[in-house]
């Protein structure tokens, strides 16, 4: 676990079937906490997603990720 709040990584698949992970983003807390239910494509390369907690009011947000 990288971050407690939640993390996006990254996995490829190298020789022989093996996976590698990264760290893509970590969030802070006042970026999201707690993000779930995966990511959904947005047509464009990138990514949406919501977390549980985080936000201005701490209520949870809505995010995009561009790789």
């Amino acid at each position: 676990l990288v971050g407690d709040n939640g993390t996006i990584f990254r996995l490829v698949e190298e020789s022989g079937g093996t996976w590698k992970a990264s760290v893509v983003h970590a969030f802070d807390g006042s970026d999201g906490e707690l993000p779930y239910n995966g990511l959904l494509p947005d047509g464009a390369g990138g990514f949406f997603g919501a977390a549980v907690h985080g936000g201005e009011d701490g209520d949870g947000t809505l995010f995009r990720f561009h790789p």
